[in-house]
């Protein structure tokens, strides 16, 4: 499963890159170059689980739909790519744990490839990102439970993945966006008891919506 789910991942950024090469360095659509701050609201649907605890057999599982937000700054380095970063924090959990959610915080980087399009006042950006940064993950008490542990502590790995998305903004500060893609997180929960920790593959198709607001625009 993670081997496909990162083959996904690497082609969504391979045709963001062929998308940048493909423009020239400037634009003729109306893109100010500001930092931007954005918030969003966060959906998962269609998640996976792949655990191990210790060298114990591998468990599958699919997950409900997980549900949270963040924020995010983004640096325009030229009309056709920025950097950024952004914090997420969100709540899943599986089947056999409903109602008893895990809470992770993703700190990513996130490089981005834009299009920009449009005049002034109205102008609007198709992008391709590529957010990867350490998570961090807080387990529910019943979530070990439904993996067969006694008790696990807070969780640490990283999250990855790819995502395509349309921000249009009604004026140089103003814009609205919306963005879809894979994300895989990895992350390893100690055992408070002194046993093995579990490992933890969880893969999620994200949808994001969010407004973004130019900084000295």
């Amino acid at each position: 499963m993670s081997w496909n789910n990162l083959g996904l991942t690497s082609a969504l950024a391979i045709i963001g890159i062929a998308a940048s090469l493909s423009l020239p360095s400037t634009s003729l659509a109306h893109d100010p170059m500001y930092p931007k701050i954005g918030f969003h609201f966060r959906l998962a649907v269609g998640g996976e689980l792949e655990g191990r605890g210790g060298g114990g057999p591998t468990q599958r599982s699919g997950m409900e739909p997980g549900f949270g937000g963040g924020v995010e700054l983004e640096i325009p380095l030229n009309p056709t790519f920025s950097l950024g970063g952004a914090v997420e924090a969100y709540g899943w959990t599986v089947g056999r744990a409903s109602d008893s959610y895990n809470v992770s915080v993703d700190f990513l980087f996130m490089p981005r490839v834009r299009i920009p399009f449009g005049d002034h006042p109205w102008h609007a950006e198709v992008y391709f990102g590529l957010p990867i940064g350490p998570s961090v993950s807080l387990p529910h008490n019943r979530f070990a439970e439904s993996v067969g542990a006694v008790a696990l502590e807070t969780g640490v790995g990283v999250t990855g993945g790819g995502r395509v998305g349309l921000r249009a903004n009604v004026n140089d500060i103003v814009g609205f966006f919306v963005d879809v893609g894979p994300m895989l997180q990895y992350v390893s929960y100690p055992s408070r008891a002194g046993g093995p920790s579990f490992d933890l593959w969880n893969y999620q198709f994200v949808i994001r919506a969010g407004g973004s607001f130019g900084v000295g625009g």
